[in-house]
């Protein structure tokens, strides 16, 4: 079904996509970040969810995780693909994921 030992398939590429666990699978791959500090004050960011934002995560400043507080402050948001090479794109993650994986299955290296 997931495609010869080793290798993988379209499938399981769409089983991870729709994983719970699949940021924290690209974190540990080393594809998104753990850690991320504030831009504006240095503080550590955390990755909560955010239903406004397409892949529904965005790295928020701990100091600023009270957001009637931080409104008035300014709110530091950082996007989860920030320095990614499709943080322009309109794809979310599992978009890119799958996209990426055809590219790479298709070239014969």
């Amino acid at each position: 079904m997931f495609g010869k030992l080793g290798s993988v398939n379209r499938c399981f590429a769409l089983q991870i996509c729709s994983d719970t666990n699949f940021i924290p699978l690209l974190q540990k791959l080393g594809l998104i970040k753990e850690h991320l500090k504030c831009p504006k004050c240095s503080s550590d960011m955390k990755l909560k969810p955010e239903k406004q934002i397409s892949d529904n995560r965005v790295w928020i400043c701990r100091n600023s995780e009270n957001k009637k507080l931080a409104a008035a402050k300014g709110l530091c948001l950082v996007d989860l693909v920030k320095d990614l090479w499709f943080r322009n794109s309109k794809m979310t993650l599992q978009e890119v994921f799958l996209l990426t994986y055809e590219l790479v299955k298709h070239q014969h290296i």
